[in-house]
C-alpha cells in the first residue's frame, strides 16, 4: 500500500520528469489500492508530459531523445495499460473519456512523433525503438474498447493514425527483433498489433463513410505496394499458428484481419494472388482436426468461423472461377467434412452462416464450369474413398448445405463424364454485319480483351470503328489488367453448350406446345445459373425482358437485339438463349441460337441434311457453318463493370489464334 506522503512525493518527483517515479505510479494505478481521486492525478500528470509544447521541443531536437522517448513511451503506456480498468469505474468513467478527448491533439502529435522519429528509424537506439513500439501498441489498444467509440472515430479520422497501426504491424514481419514472439512475458505489449489493426478497421468500415479512409497514406509503410500489405498479413498469420504452443485467439484475429482488409478490392487480389484461400483451407483444415474439449475451444470454433467468412468473401472475388477451383483442389471439401463436430460450438447463427453460403449457395452455381465441376468431383471421390462422409450427422444445417451441393454436383457430373471429347464449341463473328459462325478454333479471338472473336481481320476492324467492340474491349482489358476477370475457358464453353442443350431437351415437349399453340418462329429460353437452384423462363422476348444491373449491359442489349433481327428472318422454328452465369463481381450471359430441330425433331421441318443448300436456316443472313448442326449464333458476354483506360485494339497489335 502507498502512504499518502509517499504518493505525494511520487506525484511531485513525476511532474518533473522522473522516470523511476512515474514507474512506480505506473504500477501504483493499477493496484487495487489506488483510489479513483488518486489514479485522476497520476493521469494529470501523464497529461502533463504529453502535451503540444514538448512535442515541439522533441520535435525540434530540443531534449535528450533517450529520456524524452522514455517518458513520453512510459506515459502512454499507462494510459493504455489503465484506462481500461478505471472505465469500469462509474464514478470517474465520463471524466476520463472527456479527458482523453480534450487531450487527443496533443496525443495525436505524440504517437505520429514516437513512430516516424523513434520506431521507424532503423539507425535509432533499439531499445527505445522497442519501448516506443510496445508503448504504441498498448496505447492504440485503445481503440478496441466500445467505450471509447466516439474517441475511436477521431482517431481514425487522421489519416496518420491508421499508417502508424499498419505500420507497427508490418515493423513485426520485416524485422523479428520487433515480434512480439521474441519478447518475454513481463515486458511485452499488452495487445497485439494484429488485434489492435483489425478492431480498427473493423470498427472503421462498419460506421465510417465508405472510402473515406485514406489508404495511399496507409500503403506508405509498405512503399505503395499492396502485395506486400498482403505478404504482411500471411506472415502473421503463418508465424502465429507455427508456435510450439498456439495462441489460438491470436490465429483468430490473424484470419478475421484477412477478412477485414478484402473490404477492399485490390488488397483482396492481391492476398489471393499469394495463395490466400489455400493457407485459408489449409488452417480450416487443421482447426476442424482439434478436440472439441480443446482448452482454447472457444477460440478454435472463432478460427473456424473466421475461415468461413473468408472463404466466403473470397471465393466470388474476381469472376470467381479460378479461386473456387484452387479452393477445391487444396482439398477446401474434406475441410468443411472436419469442421461438422463443431458446428453446434459455434456462437450463434452468424458464425454458420458462412458455411451454408459456400455449400449451398457459391459451390453449386459454379459447377456449370467443366474446370469446376472436374475438381469437385475428383474431391468427393477421395471423400467418398476415404469414408469422410459416414461420420456426418444426416440432419441439421450442414447435412442439408452439403446434400444440396452434392445433388447439384453428381447431376452435373454425369453430363461430364458422357462428354464426346470431339465436341467442339461454336464461335460466331462479333461484327454484326457477318454473324458467320463456326467451329472453335477456326477463328481468330481479339488479342486485347480475348472475349471475342472474328472471321476474319476486316470483320474485326469493322468493328472495332462501326460497331460496339471498342467500348466493350477496353472495360474487359481494364478488368483483366488488375486481375478482376479472366477469359472463360474453352472447355468451360463446351460444357455450357452440353448443360444447354441437356436443359432444353428437359422442356423441349413445353418449347414445342409453345411454338405450335402461338404460332411462332421463334421462342425464348431464359436460364438463370446465379442462384440456387437454377431458374428457368420460356417465352417470347417482350415477356422476358433483359435485366439490366448496369450501364455496361448495353453491349449484351444491343447484341440480343440483333439475335431477334437474325431470327425475325429465319426459315425454320428457333430457340433464343439467354443464360445468366455466375461471374463473381462481373456477371456472364451467354447468348445463343439454336435451331429447334437439335432439340426435339420437327415433322415437316427440313433439316440441313435434307436439302442441299449449305446455307443456315437464317435466310443468309448468316453464312455457312462448318457443320450442319451447329449452332446459328454463340456468344458470352461479361459484365465489364465501370469503364477502365486501356485500348488493345486491331490498330494497335495483330490478331491471335486463340
Amino acid at each position: 500500500m502507498l502512504g499518502r506522503q509517499r504518493f505525494r512525493e511520487l506525484i511531485s518527483a513525476a511532474s518533473k520528469g522522473s522516470i523511476d517515479a512515474i514507474a512506480e505510479l505506473s504500477l501504483f494505478a493499477g493496484d487495487d489500492d489506488c483510489s479513483p481521486c488518486q489514479y485522476l492525478r497520476i493521469t494529470s500528470v501523464l497529461y502533463s508530459h504529453l502535451n503540444i509544447s514538448k512535442a515541439h521541443r522533441f520535435k525540434s531536437g530540443q531534449t535528450s531523445p533517450f529520456c524524452s522517448v522514455t517518458i513520453h513511451a512510459l506515459c502512454l503506456r499507462t494510459l493504455g495499460a489503465t484506462l481500461p480498468v478505471w472505465l469500469l469505474c462509474e464514478e470517474i468513467a465520463n471524466k476520463l473519456i472527456r479527458d482523453l478527448a480534450s487531450h487527443w491533439r496533443a496525443l495525436h502529435q505524440w504517437v505520429i512523433l514516437l513512430y516516424d522519429k523513434c520506431i521507424d528509424q532503423e539507425n535509432y537506439d533499439y531499445c527505445c525503438r522497442l519501448l516506443a513500439k510496445r508503448a504504441m501498441i498498448d496505447f492504440l489498444g485503445l481503440c478496441r474498447l466500445d467505450e471509447l467509440a466516439d474517441w475511436t472515430i477521431n482517431a481514425l479520422k487522421s489519416t496518420d493514425v491508421p499508417r502508424v497501426v499498419f505500420g507497427l504491424w508490418y515493423l513485426e514481419i520485416r524485422d523479428p527483433r520487433f515480434s512480439p514472439w521474441k519478447e518475454d512475458d513481463e515486458s511485452s505489449a499488452l495487445h497485439r498489433s494484429a488485434a489492435i489493426l483489425d478492431a480498427a478497421l473493423t470498427f472503421f468500415i462498419g460506421r465510417e463513410p465508405s472510402g473515406t479512409l485514406d489508404w495511399e497514406n496507409v500503403f506508405i509503410p509498405f512503399g505503395g505496394d499492396k502485395t506486400v500489405l498482403a505478404s504482411t498479413a500471411l506472415q502473421h498469420l503463418e508465424i502465429d499458428r507455427s508456435q510450439p504452443v498456439i495462441d489460438f485467439e491470436v490465429v483468430a484475429w490473424d484470419i478475421h484481419l484477412l477478412t477485414t482488409l478484402c473490404a477492399r478490392r485490390p488488397t483482396a487480389l492481391a492476398l489471393l494472388s499469394q495463395q490466400s484461400i489455400e493457407v485459408a483451407v489449409d488452417v480450416l483444415s487443421y482447426m476442424g482436426s482439434q478436440p472439441l474439449d480443446h482448452p482454447q475451444q472457444t477460440y478454435v470454433a472463432a478460427c473456424i468461423a473466421n475461415c468461413w467468412w473468408y472463404i466466403s468473401f473470397q471465393l466470388e472475388a474476381g469472376d470467381g472461377v479460378p479461386w473456387i477451383t484452387q479452393a477445391l483442389e487444396a482439398h477446401l471439401l474434406p475441410a468443411l467434412i472436419k469442421c461438422e463436430t463443431w458446428f453446434p460450438h459455434l456462437q450463434d447463427d452468424f458464425a454458420r452462416e458462412p458455411l451454408s453460403d459456400i455449400l449451398a449457395g457459391i459451390l453449386p452455381k459454379y459447377t456449370v464450369y467443366g474446370s469446376v465441376l472436374r475438381a469437385a468431383g475428383n474431391s468427393l471421390a477421395d471423400i467418398d474413398d476415404l469414408g469422410l462422409e459416414d461420420h456426418l450427422r444426416k440432419d441439421g444445417e450442414f447435412w442439408e448445405a452439403w446434400s444440396t451441393f452434392r445433388n447439384v454436383a453428381e447431376a452435373r457430373l454425369e453430363l461430364l463424364d458422357n462428354a464426346d471429347r470431339d465436341e467442339r464449341h461454336t464461335q460466331t463473328c462479333h461484327n454484326d454485319k457477318c454473324s458467320k459462325a463456326g467451329a472453335s478454333g477456326s477463328f481468330k479471338r481479339c488479342i486485347g480483351c480475348k472475349h471475342v472473336y472474328y472471321c476474319s481481320k476486316e470483320c474485326q476492324r469493322f468493328d472495332w470503328k462501326y460497331g460496339s467492340h471498342k467500348s466493350y474491349c477496353r472495360v474487359i482489358q481494364g478488368r483483366q489488367s488488375d486481375g478482376t476477370i479472366s477469359t472463360v475457358r474453352m472447355r468451360d464453353l463446351r460444357f455450357l453448350d452440353r448443360l444447354v442443350e441437356d436443359e432444353l431437351a428437359r422442356a423441349s415437349s413445353g418449347i414445342a406446345e409453345g411454338l405450335s399453340t402461338h404460332d411462332l418462329d421463334y421462342c425464348v429460353v431464359e436460364m438463370d445459373y446465379t442462384c440456387t437452384p437454377p431458374k428457368f423462363s420460356l417465352g417470347v422476348d417482350g415477356a422476358l425482358p433483359i435485366p439490366q444491373t448496369c450501364p455496361c449491359d448495353e453491349p449484351m442489349v444491343l447484341k440480343w437485339e440483333h439475335m431477334l433481327d437474325l431470327a425475325e428472318k429465319a426459315s425454320e422454328p428457333l430457340v433464343l438463349v439467354r443464360a445468366f452465369l455466375p461471374g463473381g463481381i462481373a456477371r456472364r450471359v451467354l447468348l445463343q441460337i439454336l435451331p429447334f430441330r437439335r432439340i426435339y425433331p420437327l415433322d415437316g421441318v427440313e433439316t440441313d441434311s435434307d436439302c442441299d443448300s449449305d446455307e443456315s436456316g437464317l435466310n443468309g443472313e448468316n453464312p455457312r457453318t462448318s457443320d450442319p448442326n451447329d449452332y446459328f449464333f454463340s456468344y458470352v458476354y461479361t459484365c465489364g463493370g465501370h469503364p477502365c483506360h486501356g485500348e488493345t485494339g486491331p490498330d494497335d497489335s495483330d490478331d491471335s489464334n486463340e
